[in-house]
């Protein structure tokens, strides 16, 4: 299993068509407890966005982790760990969107 969340902990198998379902179900129920601009809602739609550039759905995956990273900036500030992990993987999708990298990789550990 590899790591999803900026702050560490593990999520299913990525590809697994569960794991969005999962994800997505999640993801409805926190915007509907939190409210979409929580940072806890937000990690939940990066966590989903990382899963789908794992499956090749790189627009929805970008457009769910820009959003968190909104988010992110928002209310954890520019600093925090969460912010800067997902404003890395934007950055680092935009460079392979553009050609600049032939493989996706994912943010150090």
């Amino acid at each position: 299993m590899r790591r999803r969340e900026p702050g560490g902990a593990g999520c299913p198998d990525a590809g697994s068509e569960a794991a969005e379902q999962t994800y997505r179900r999640a993801l409805v129920l926190k915007e509907a407890l939190l409210g979409s601009d929580n940072p806890d809602t937000a990690l939940t739609a990066y966590n989903l966005g990382v899963l789908l550039l794992d499956m090749g759905r790189n627009d929805e995956a970008t457009e769910l982790i820009e959003g968190a990273l909104r988010v992110f900036e928002g209310s954890l500030g520019a600093d925090h760990p969460h912010t800067q992990i997902a404003r890395y993987l934007c950055e680092l999708n935009r460079a392979s969107t553009a050609g600049q990298f032939t493989t996706f990789h994912h943010a150090p550990r």
